[in-house]
């Protein structure tokens, strides 16, 4: 089941905790459960900082190219710093069909 239902977006919102560093596994495991509960949002919480942000973000256009993830519209992170950026999937998707 999703954490919660987003009142201003009226959509619903899974929220993970991430406590490893390697940022594939972060991203690619977030996004399967996300998807699994039906949530259009994930809030992707990172206690400790990833092996590679670089990395996070290939994983996340991997998932996006092979069509992995149906479900998920926005992606937010909050970086260890308690850094906030949010992504919009169909953005990226939109940015890789170009290429």
């Amino acid at each position: 089941n999703p954490d919660a239902f987003n009142l201003k977006t009226k959509r619903l919102v899974d929220v993970k905790v991430s406590e490893g560093t390697n940022g594939k596994n972060i991203v690619q495991g977030s996004m399967k459960e996300a998807s699994k509960q039906g949530a259009q949002e994930l809030i992707l919480h990172l206690t400790k900082k990833p092996d590679s942000y670089k990395e996070m973000y290939s994983a996340l256009r991997m998932n996006i190219e092979k069509n992995r993830n149906k479900v998920v519209e926005t992606i937010t992170v909050v970086f260890p710093d308690n850094a906030v950026k949010k992504y919009d999937i169909e953005r990226i998707r939109q940015k890789i069909r170009k290429r």
